[in-house]
């Protein structure tokens, strides 16, 4: 073999292409996780602020009817006067709202 083979860059991009690929999808997959997370804090943020206020108008500690077959862990709890609810989701036991509203209905 002659010197010259060994110093060729020729294909060396697309190695290192081949390299940096892997890479570049785990961090695109990461930051579509980061969104898809914060996107469910918003969701379960207006949930808790929903079931807080429509439960601070009535006379019991029910969940509402329209969220009772919410596909998250809904518990209402009545403190200091106010009523409060924390949404969580199964999925992500980290994932959790808590809201509070006056209680208006009592």
């Amino acid at each position: 073999m002659s010197r010259s083979s060994f110093t060729s860059e020729s294909g060396s991009a697309t190695a290192e292409f081949m390299i940096l690929v892997p890479w570049l999808m785990a961090l695109v997959g990461l930051a579509l996780g980061l969104f898809k997370l914060g996107l469910t804090e918003l969701e379960l943020t207006s949930q808790a602020h929903q079931i807080a206020r429509l439960v601070s108008r009535t006379d019991s500690l029910q969940v509402p009817s329209e969220f009772e077959k919410s596909e998250y862990d809904i518990e209402i709890l009545e403190l200091d006067g106010k009523v409060c609810a924390t949404v969580t989701a199964p999925a992500l036991p980290a994932a959790r709202a808590r809201a509070c509203s006056p209680s208006l209905g009592r």
